[in-house]
């Protein structure tokens, strides 16, 4: 892509993202504090990554040997040739970009067990739309986009669910594994303040003992205090 059709990719996904401080996690991932685990990230990126290269490369094969962008025979042709595969490129990546959110943000199945807030819901459609919109528009002659030949489009909703099933069957290979999600503070960890100390003793089924009161002086009678006067 043009410096100008990636740096627009770009913002567009960012704009999406600013959606994400509304979402939540899955109620269960709350259920005890967890240690932050460098290893498992690096386990996560090392597996998740890939998966979208895979589709990368099958939309430049479409582009180049279904939809000839090979054909460089003539100036006119070499430009066209440059501008549809640019735009299927571009819009596959933004596309493929807005749906891993959804597919990454939760250990269940996305849309069906667990589900983004509306608002990064409404977001990622609002973004995809624009998305998909952008080459029909006037605005796409002047970022070098063109329109899509119609047999795109089928092949791109194949691509994105292609991407999304294994996707999903990566992150639950990984989690079957236990490869990640198993980063869990040490009860060392978690005794900084008096409820979270409360709290690792109740999940390690240890009742906290009640501080010792102070011993109260025994009152006197005062007949008891004449008798040892007298």
């Amino acid at each position: 892509m043009r410096p100008v059709q990636i740096l627009a990719n770009n913002l567009l996904y960012d704009i999406g993202q600013t959606a994400i401080p509304t979402d939540n996690v899955d109620p269960e991932r709350l259920m005890q504090p967890r240690a932050w685990d460098i290893k498992e990230l690096t386990r996560f990126i090392a597996f998740i990554g890939p998966c979208s290269s895979v589709f990368d490369y099958s939309t430049f094969l479409l582009m180049l040997y279904v939809f000839d962008c090979w054909n460089v025979s003539t100036p006119q042709a070499l430009a066209q040739s440059a501008s549809v595969f640019q735009t299927g490129w571009f819009v596959e990546s933004l596309l493929t970009q807005t749906l891993i959110i959804h597919i990454i943000r939760t250990n269940k199945l996305p849309f069906l067990q667990s589900r983004a807030s509306w608002f990064v819901t409404l977001m990622s459609l609002f973004i995809a739309v624009v998305g998909v919109s952008i080459p029909f528009s006037p605005l796409g002659p002047y970022l070098g986009f063109t329109r899509l030949p119609s047999l795109y489009w089928p092949l791109l909703g194949l691509t994105l669910v292609g991407y999304m099933l294994l996707t999903q069957g990566v992150k639950m290979f990984i989690l079957w594994r236990k490869w990640i999600c198993q980063g869990r503070m040490r009860l060392r960890e978690l005794c900084t303040t008096p409820s979270a100390i409360a709290s690792a003793m109740a999940q390690a089924g240890l009742a906290p003992q009640p501080p010792p009161s102070a011993a109260r002086p025994r009152r006197t009678h005062p007949s008891q205090l004449r008798l040892a006067l007298d």
